[in-house]
């Protein structure tokens, strides 16, 4: 009886054991059948297709990527900038109390890929800008007579300094927003404001 008894046991644990299993893959055989299979892409799957920038220094780096290199394709930072605009330059004094409003044709002349000539804020001379490749063009500093680099950069005479940067806007390629500050013997001035391309 006590065989009997262990036989009943063993094959009621094998039988439990196997149906835990057939469970098992049950479950698993409907978990594979919902899966959708991916039909594979038609032509040639190593075939690329499209070209893209492959200059770090340009403003449109890497878009169209993957693909294959066109540096002909690159527009860089002075690209972006250069043209003539209408400077809307409204003036604020030193405890940003409002002064006036002047409008001013400014040119942006390209010297190289990110350097350029701003012309215009004062009649007989040009500003030297670097612009990058995040839409922004910042003034460059000067150098005194002594060869010390100066912040900012002498604007109509060496009595006053000009500091700042201009910024293209992303979503509108005519509009600049302009940020400048005029140091001069009668004190200190922003100059802010936007500029459109003409």
């Amino acid at each position: 009886m006590e065989r009997l008894v262990r036989l009943f046991i063993s094959v009621y644990i094998v039988a439990d054991f196997m149906t835990r299993v057939l469970y098992l893959c049950i479950a698993v055989a409907a978990l594979l059948a919902g899966c959708k299979k991916e039909e594979p892409a038609t032509g040639n799957p190593n075939q690329i297709t499209g070209v893209y920038c492959n200059d770090p220094k340009a403003v449109n780096y890497n878009k169209g990527f993957p693909g294959t290199p066109d540096n002909s394709i690159c527009i860089y930072p002075t690209d972006v900038f250069r043209g003539t605009y209408v400077f809307i330059d409204s003036i604020f004094d030193i405890n940003f109390r409002y002064d006036t409003v002047y409008s001013h044709i400014i040119t942006l002349e390209a010297v190289d890929l990110n350097k350029m000539l701003l012309k215009g804020l004062c009649s007989d001379s040009a500003l030297p800008v670097t612009a990058d490749r995040f839409y922004k063009a910042t003034i460059d500093s000067s150098y005194s007579d002594y060869g010390l680099l100066m912040p900012g950069h002498w604007l109509c005479s060496k009595a006053d300094t000009i500091s700042g940067f201009l910024v293209r806007s992303q979503t509108d390629s005519t509009i600049l927003k302009i940020n400048l500050t005029v140091l001069s013997d009668t004190g200190l001035n922003y100059h802010i404001g936007s500029a459109k391309k003409q």
